[in-house]
């Protein structure tokens, strides 16, 4: 009996420690999960801190003013939002995964929660207080800029487009905008449509199912895999204000005391930051010629890239010579230039300031350049398609550049004599020149809208060449933030009878000066001007032409200096 009890109670034992192992081998378990559950949320917390840390740089180079003006996506979506009359840009955060880096960046969180879980973070304003954020969250998966509306559209003309197509965006309304007005030229007058997914932005309508084309951003952001049309033709004129990064130029003055201030980052006035802005503003718009005026070199003589190849691929070249550094970077997107020098730099023997003609290669050919009495650059291009002939004329005299420099003494006939010049050059060739060919007499020319009116009222040029802006604004903007003739108009773009304007870039909203545009990254105290033309004339059909391989003596027959 007693042996029959032990038995039971060994068994009991063996029983109860069979019931207490695997009690504990859960508890064990439990602690383990839990230890894990404790790590992998501190893992996560710092993945999406670092994430944040990383978006909130993204957001802050993305919507810095300059990077938004030059980004068809987000540029896209303002245009739609100043046509509804909103004064700040907002957009989701599916719009946002449409832009590459943020995009690859919130690819990563698999649930629009997570997303904007992430975005959340990167907006909390203790994150980086060394990155000032340009944006805020003011919805549920809604952005908005926190500067208000200082941005450059295209104004188009009201008038029935000549050359009607179909559109070539797949999917893209019918309907175009005809509300603009000539009041609101800032306005870019134009229906929205409307995403029809949730990573598709709003697109513009243009009137001109081309620019609609040319302006989007099926590939990247930044440029346009589109050329415009051959009837089509874009211009840019720009004066860069290359001597604001020379420290004896009497323009750089306010800008060196900005910087004491600590109102303008030093680094914006060295030309090796300043040329990677205005090669962007210049590749942005892919414009067929680029005509700019107070670009420094080196020698006073002109030069040509097709004709003195040796000249700009100098392998030691000075980084003074910034008409050559500038090329280097055109010509990675097609374009060749000419150049012609107008005035030397005060307090240098070798530095000169002059104007350039730069053209795309890929649609444009180039017949001959001359120097016109040292006040322009004259370019003959001929059109690789057909043949159709193109004068185009970059213009800035020394009188423009003594009044930058501060002379207010200067009458408008001083100012305006050399322009008059400049155009007698430009008239006579165009009259040598085919019947159909076309011409462009852009520059800085330092006259008042009223000056340039009355001149082109005159009964010898009345009817020769027409103002592109004041053609589709009604009126002039204001070109200039420079020192001593901020908000003023002294840059033009003026065209012949053969071709018609049919689209400007238009105005900046509000006043500005030095001190904005450079805060703003912009390169220049000038604003960029863009004309977009049609020819008159039917161009195709018409026999091929080959350019004349007389173009460039023609041309040098009429230059004087």
């Amino acid at each position: 009996k007693q042996q029959h009890q032990q038995q039971q109670q060994q068994q009991q034992q063996c029983q109860h420690q069979r019931q207490k192992q695997p009690m504990q081998h859960r508890r064990q378990d439990r602690d383990e999960q839990q230890d894990q559950q404790n790590v992998c949320a501190t893992l996560s917390d710092h993945i999406l801190e670092t994430q944040a840390k990383s978006l909130r740089k993204l957001l802050a180079h993305y919507f810095q003013p300059f990077n938004v003006q030059h980004n068809r996506l987000l540029m896209a979506l303002i245009e739609g939002q100043v046509a509804a009359g909103k004064t700040h840009l907002e957009l989701s955060i599916d719009h946002l995964a449409a832009l590459p880096r943020i995009g690859r960046l919130l690819g990563s969180s698999q649930w629009a929660l997570q997303r904007y879980r992430l975005v959340q973070e990167a907006c909390r304003h203790n994150l980086d207080l060394t990155i000032d954020l340009p944006v805020r969250l003011v919805g549920r998966g809604v952005m908005q800029l926190m500067y208000p509306n200082r941005f450059r559209c295209l104004v188009e003309s009201q008038e029935k487009p000549r050359h009607a197509g179909p559109s070539p965006l797949r999917g893209a309304s019918d309907a175009r905008a005809s509300t603009s007005s000539k009041e609101e030229c800032h306005r870019a007058a134009t229906e929205t449509q409307q995403p029809s997914s949730s990573t598709a932005p709003m697109l513009r309508h243009f009137r001109r199912p081309e620019l609609e084309s040319w302006l989007t951003y099926d590939e990247t952001p930044h440029q346009s895999s589109h050329c415009l049309a051959g009837h089509l033709l874009s211009v840019v004129s720009y004066s860069v204000a290359s001597d604001l990064s020379h420290g004896d130029s009497p323009r750089a003055s306010e800008a060196q005391e900005a910087v004491l201030r600590g109102d303008v980052d030093p680094e914006v006035l060295t030309w090796d930051s300043r040329v990677k802005y205005l090669v962007r503003e210049l590749t942005y718009y892919q414009a067929d010629v680029c005509c700019l005026q107070g670009l420094q070199s080196i020698g006073y003589e002109a030069h040509c890239s097709e004709s003195d190849s040796e000249w700009f691929d100098y392998d030691h070249e000075p980084a003074t010579n910034h008409l050559v550094h500038l090329y280097r970077e055109m010509n990675k997107s097609d374009y060749g230039v000419a150049f012609a020098p107008s005035i030397k730099l005060p307090g240098s023997q070798s530095i000169c300031l002059g104007n350039a003609v730069f053209w795309k290669r890929s649609k444009w050919s180039l017949s001959g350049y001359a120097d016109i009495s040292g006040a322009a650059v004259l370019g003959a291009l001929s059109l690789r398609e057909d043949g159709t002939e193109l004068l185009v004329c970059s213009a800035k005299a020394q009188s423009s550049y003594a009044l930058d420099w501060g002379d207010q003494d200067l009458s408008q006939e001083e100012l305006l004599g050399p322009v008059q010049t400049v155009e007698q050059v430009v008239r006579e060739a165009l009259e040598k020149a085919s019947p159909s060919a076309a011409a462009i007499l852009c520059g800085d020319f330092g006259c008042c809208p009223s000056t340039m009116a009355n001149w082109l009222r005159e009964p010898r040029v009345n009817g020769v060449w027409q103002n592109s802006y004041a053609a589709i604004c009604g009126r002039d903007i204001w070109t200039s933030a420079s020192t001593f003739t901020a908000g003023s108009t002294l840059d033009y773009i003026l065209h012949s009878s053969e071709l018609r304007t049919v689209a400007v870039l238009g105005e900046w909203p509000s006043a500005a000066d030095l001190v904005d545009l450079l805060s703003r990254k912009f390169p220049s105290d000038h604003l960029l001007m863009l004309a977009i033309f049609e020819w008159k004339h039917e161009m195709h059909g018409r026999p091929s032409r080959r350019p004349s391989a007389n173009g460039d003596r023609r041309l040098k027959r009429h230059a004087t200096r």
